[in-house]
């Protein structure tokens, strides 16, 4: 899975350096994530992962591209779950 995310986002950014822009294929790619456990604070009104808690959770042993995949994942679940608490607060 993370060698799947991590070759849809090297030719994301391949495509964004040669100026292609096709937000259809790239909110497809960018809205599914491998699954992180993912560490909250409970006293915030939007969601704030506890990135210290995250760092001292996340998994051993990974080579450099894995664990880049890791934490964009990580950041893709926040982003999501910004978009919905964003998006619930608008109705």
């Amino acid at each position: 899975m993370l060698k799947r995310l991590f070759s849809a986002l090297s030719r994301l950014s391949a495509d964004n350096d040669r100026g292609v822009h096709s937000r259809g294929s790239a909110v497809a790619v960018l809205s599914e994530f491998p699954p992180v456990p993912m560490q909250w604070f409970d006293d915030t009104r939007l969601p704030l992962p506890d990135w210290e808690l995250m760092e001292a959770g996340r998994p051993a042993g990974l080579e450099p591209a894995a664990l880049d995949a890791w934490w964009t994942a990580a950041a893709g679940h926040w982003l999501l779950a910004m978009a919905e608490a964003l998006d619930a607060g608008a109705e």
